[in-house]
């Protein structure tokens, strides 16, 4: 960040400016600490600022990246502070895969341990927003690998996979093409499905990639066809109604209805009498 020349400063930005030097002067794990609990509820802003310059600090830098991972794992006001700095440092277009590796840890680590939806969407804004690059791309993918081998949280794995979605690859969803064979991407979309917490967060994304799709006679049918096995399955009917609710009015090329055409692909002929299409749905 640039710093402001001494005669535009406001008065505000002096104050943050001389608190940054001193912690990067006097930066210890006691004095982090203390200006961790002074700062993170009234001014989460001030400490975001400070922490991002501790960070690239060659003195005090691995000690403030050890302070984030703790703060990571703790309330979410901390977690703001350490979603904050992780976003700024992944933005910079010349950040390290060193650098880029010890964000993405703090980040994941925000994902599995806090509960807050509020934080939640953040990490996924922040995934979200960087899922192009390829350093972040790549450990977004390792991520939800590691959440489908068991061996990571389905939370960060789930938040990883999310951000994915918004990848496209010649117009398919690029997690629906052979170059994300690394992941099981009608598993995931079904492990996301089946939970409620994280129902109304995919469906949308379906909705979005099935609209993209709906007016190509190749694209849409290929797209259909790898989704449809996602949505069957032991309490899989409500997520499937939801998704054909919120497809009400996409046609396909030919004007035939997307939603009619998802609820004859997934409702068995002698049900359809007791559950009707979407459009005729009381």
């Amino acid at each position: 960040m640039e710093r402001p020349r001494e005669g535009d400063a406001s008065p505000e930005d002096r104050a943050v400016q001389v608190l940054t030097d001193l912690t990067l002067r006097h930066g210890t794990v006691d004095y982090l600490d203390r200006l961790g609990k002074i700062t993170s509820e009234v001014r989460p802003d001030v400490l975001g600022t400070v922490m991002d310059s501790a960070v690239r600090d060659e003195h005090v830098g691995r000690l403030a990246w050890s302070m984030l991972y703790r703060w990571a794992g703790g309330r979410s006001a901390y977690a703001a502070v350490v979603i904050e700095v992780c976003r700024r440092i992944l933005q910079e277009p010349d950040v390290t895969a060193s650098a880029t590796k010890m964000a993405m840890v703090r980040l994941r680590r925000v994902a599995q341990s806090n509960d807050d939806p509020d934080t939640r969407r953040s990490v996924l804004t922040v995934f979200q927003e960087l899922a192009g690059q390829p350093e972040v791309k790549r450990r977004l993918v390792a991520e939800v690998r590691s959440w489908q081998q068991d061996k990571g949280s389905a939370r960060s794995g789930g938040l990883a996979f999310m951000a994915l979605t918004f990848l496209a690859d010649n117009g398919m969803p690029w997690l629906m093409t052979p170059s994300a064979s690394d992941i099981d991407a009608v598993r995931a979309v079904h492990d996301l499905l089946k939970d409620p917490e994280t129902t109304t967060e995919i469906i949308p994304r379906l909705t979005a990639w099935i609209r993209a799709c709906a007016d190509d006679p190749e694209l849409y049918p290929q797209l259909r066809d790898q989704l449809l096995p996602a949505l069957r399955g032991h309490n899989m009917f409500q997520a499937g109604a939801s998704l054909m609710q919120e497809l009400q009015g996409v046609s396909t090329t030919e004007g035939a209805s997307v939603a009619d055409d998802f609820y004859h692909h997934l409702v068995d002929t002698r049900l359809r009498s007791v559950f009707p299409p979407p459009g005729e749905a009381a």
